[in-house]
């Protein structure tokens, strides 16, 4: 049983105090939550994205496997949402709604910080490039489906084109397998932003 509270205590009991901030510091001041998610949407995701990529010492042949396991999560889930929206008769909307809410995962504020208590450097990238493969989904395909709700199939597509994380994933990659090295003030302002 000790172990049990052990790991609570140091594992997950920090991301429950920071939540807790987050939480109390709106109540008191009123925070708008618009503004902040514009800055992480544009700025904190891609940082964070581009430097767990760039960072991983995870071979080209785990990262892939990472990356199709949770694709395949995703999809499955998309594929059982679709199932059951059939089946219940739902419309455009509420299918889209539903498959957002079932289909794309919030892996980072959690899963990044759990995984880096409890398991350290190598838990926190494989957690990474799962967050990875989930950000890169909703920020597309999540988009496309948030977007086709509400509007035509081409501008769905052409909103799921602009998300920032897009093309952090592509910038990495190309750092990545080209080895190129980014001026220090500029890899010192991504880490710091990705912190």
């Amino acid at each position: 049983m000790s172990y049990l509270i052990s790991i609570f205590l140091e594992n997950i009991l920090p991301i429950i105090l920071v939540a807790g901030a987050g939480f109390i510091i709106q109540r008191v001041f009123k925070l708008e939550p618009r503004p902040l998610s514009v800055v992480v949407f544009y700025g904190l995701a891609p940082c964070l994205i581009f430097n767990l990529l760039v960072q991983s010492d995870i071979d080209g042949e785990g990262t892939l496997r990472m990356f199709l396991h949770g694709s395949f999560v995703i999809f499955g889930m998309i594929i059982l949402t679709l199932l059951v929206g059939w089946i219940l008769k739902l419309s455009k909307v509420s299918r889209a709604s539903m498959l957002l809410s079932t289909s794309f995962m919030n892996s980072g504020n959690y899963g990044l910080s759990a995984s880096q208590f409890a398991f350290g450097a190598s838990g926190l990238a494989w957690a990474g490039i799962y967050f990875i493969t989930s950000a890169l989904w909703t920020n597309t395909i999540g988009v496309f489906i948030g977007s086709a709700g509400r509007y035509p199939l081409r501008n769905a597509l052409s909103r799921s084109l602009r998300v920032p994380v897009l093309y952090a994933v592509l910038a990495a990659l190309i750092a990545r397998n080209f080895n190129l090295t980014l001026p220090l003030p500029v890899e010192r302002s991504i880490e710091l932003l990705a912190s």
